[in-house]
Parts: structure tokens; sequence; C-alpha cells
């Protein structure tokens, strides 16, 4: 039998271990109080489509959209935020909702795909790119769990792992890596979805992540590493939800009979609770008691900062 592969596996916790803003409800209060930095109380930012304008606008402290017809200026459909996407909610929770916000009618859905398009996947880039990977932070893990890894699997779009503790195996950027200065979105963003037929089909493939993955050319390079059939695994996941939305990379990964040891760190006695569900789901209630899977408290790869 070969030497076990080790893989490390970093979520969006990562980055909030280092105290950077990388939450939605950060992403998004900045973004739209960059926005309204350039209005008056009564100005309105103008997106113009095809058949009508989207409206953005802040008005009592509440920020919302209106999409108008173009020939009397008549709305015809007011969303708040709240309306779309879960203000507080964090990643998995918008994921999770966004597939209820596909099926709609398609003047909501053309309003939909400007907002994605525009604001969400070119301002979030934009926010990585051009603010947190800028921010002076320190290292807050021990340098030494990662001199080991064969290979590191991040979900995230920073590069705060390169640029803290410069691991000298490869980074698989899964969900794609921010670019300054991007015109066209060269990160994931969307939901899990079941691709359904015809008018439908089209619909959802712009917003499912397999689908962006495959037309952005995002790096899928672990997939060499699944095909290793000969080598048992180790993986240690460190600031990932396990949610469902990232089954399709996580459970080949995880649920598998090549699995050694897995090491699930949690910052929490809630998120403890909620990764060991979360794993039962994705991989069957006996799973946990068959292979050896360890939940263990993410202080113990913290470093003591002085």
């Amino acid at each position: 039998m070969k030497e076990a592969v080790k893989i490390m596996i970093v979520g969006n916790g990562f980055d909030l271990a280092h105290g950077l803003p990388t939450t939605y409800k950060d992403f998004l209060v900045s973004a739209l109080n960059e926005r309204a930095e350039l209005l008056t109380d009564t100005e309105k930012w103008f997106l113009e489509t095809k058949n009508h304008h989207t409206i953005f606008e802040k008005t009592d402290n509440a920020y919302k959209f209106c999409v108008k017809n173009v020939t009397d200026n008549s709305c015809i459909q007011t969303y708040s935020l709240k309306d779309l996407f879960v203000f507080n909610g964090d990643w998995i929770d918008i994921e999770s909702n966004m597939e209820s916000c596909i099926l709609c009618s398609d003047e909501e859905y053309a309003f939909l795909t400007e907002l994605y398009d525009e604001f969400l996947l070119l301002g979030f880039e934009h926010y990585i790119a051009e603010h947190i990977n800028k921010l002076n932070i320190e290292p807050v893990f021990d340098v030494d769990i990662f001199s080991d890894c064969d290979l590191i699997i991040s979900f995230n779009h920073s590069n705060t792992i390169e640029r803290l503790y410069n691991p000298s195996c490869e980074i698989c950027y899964v969900n794609g890596k921010a670019q300054v200065n991007a015109n066209n979105p060269n990160i994931v963003f969307g939901c899990d979805c079941f691709i359904k037929g015809d008018d439908e089909g089209v619909k959802y493939s712009l917003f499912d992540k397999e689908s962006q993955r495959n037309y952005r050319n995002v790096d899928t390079s672990y997939k060499e590493f699944l095909r290793d059939v000969s080598r048992e695994r180790i993986i240690t996941v460190i600031g990932h939800s396990l949610g469902e939305t990232d089954h399709i990379i996580l459970k080949p990964l995880l649920a598998n009979f090549r699995l050694c040891t897995a090491t699930i760190y949690y910052h929490t006695d809630t998120a403890q609770h909620q990764l060991r569900h979360r794993m039962m789901s994705m991989a069957g209630k006996g799973f946990l008691d068959k292979y050896n899977v360890q939940f263990r408290d993410i202080t113990e790869i913290k470093r003591i900062l002085r």
C-alpha cells in the first residue's frame, strides 16, 4: 500500500479566523456603502437593460432595487435585498436560497441576472482582490500544519493561505481566485442546481456552480488525487461548513472508502453539531462510526500570539 495522501480543505472560516471581513454581510455593507457614497438622497443609479431600468436607490437608510418600465417609468417590481438574498445570512444561506430565486418571471429573471453578474460576481471579486487581499494581517495558525500536505483545496477566492503560509504543496482554488481589474468573472458563486431541460435548464446553468467551473476553466486538479485509488486519504478540514452546495466536491473526498482519517475543526459547540449533522447527511449515519472522523476545537492549531 502506498503512503496515504494528505489533503487539507479550507473554507471561509479560515479567512474569518484571521479577522478578515469576508462574510456575505461584510461584502454587502461595503458594496452598498460604496455605491451610496456616490449618491445624494435623491439621486439614482441607473443600469440600462434592453427593456427596463434597474434603479438602485437609498431612502431612509434602506436599500432597494426597483425595475421600471422604460416607456412610462412605471414600477414593474420592487425588491428589497432581503427578498432576493437574506441580508444576515452566511454564504451557505445565500447559495441555498438562490435556487428559489431562479424560477421566476422573465422580467424578474432579467433583473436577477443583472444583479448577479454586475453586483455579486464582479462586485465580490473586486472586493476580495482590491480589499481583502491587501489587508495587513498576521498568521494565526501553526505553520507546521501545512508542512506535510500533498494538496490544499481552497473554497475561498482570497490569497490568504499562500501569502501568509506559503505552503510548498499545490493549492487548488475550486471556486476560482479573485483577480485584480477583472472585466469578466473569474470566480464561482451559485448553487448546486439540478440541471433541467429546455428553458429551465438555460436558467439554471448560469447559476450552477459546476457549470461555472467548466466554462470559467477553474482549477480542478484535485480530481487527479481522486483517481488514484491506491492511496488512502488523510483529510483535514478548516473553516468549511460542509454545506450542501459544495457536496459535489466534498462527497468524493470525505464520504469515500479510501478515507483513512478526517479531522474537522470547529470554532464553537454549535458549529460542531452542525458539522456532525452535515457530515452524516452527506455520508450516511453509520459513516462516522465506521471511519475515523474526528471533530476538534480549532484553538488546538492556533498559534499563541504575543
